[in-house]
């Protein structure tokens, strides 16, 4: 196994990054993007640069780190810069006029939005049903 693990090629590292871009992918956290994006710089070292295992690992190890904390919270913060409710129905709705379609009662009732009815919370104050 050690054997194996210091005859680490390019080959090697391109398949690691590709299992951590696949873990990745299967998460959406985007934390195991940095690692998989460190792979890859280290096959592209092993490439050019044919560095013993030990510069390899350290190569990886301060990519991750560095990608991590440099690139990490940007790509985040622009990921969640999309527009509010952005495939949430239920948070596009809010603050929108309804039509009651059922009395509320202890601050629960049904409303009709946009077509779609939807259950609704209000305050103790009673609504009635709307005519029509």
């Amino acid at each position: 196994m050690i054997e194996f693990a210091l005859e680490m090629t390019v080959w090697h590292w391109l398949a690691l990054a590709g299992v951590i871009l696949v873990a990745e992918l299967s998460t959406g956290t985007t934390y195991l993007l940095w690692p998989a994006a460190a792979a890859l710089i280290a096959a592209a070292t092993q490439a050019f640069l044919d560095l013993p295992l030990v510069g390899d690992l350290a190569v990886f190890a301060v990519s991750a780190i560095a990608l991590t904390v440099a690139v990490g919270p940007f790509v985040r913060r622009r990921m969640n810069s999309g527009p509010v409710g952005l495939n949430e129905r239920g948070r596009q709705i809010v603050g929108e006029r309804a039509r009651v379609v059922a009395p509320f009662e202890g601050g629960t009732g049904r409303v009709e939005v946009y077509g779609s009815q939807w259950r609704a919370v209000i305050d103790d104050t009673a609504i009635p049903p709307s005519i029509g």
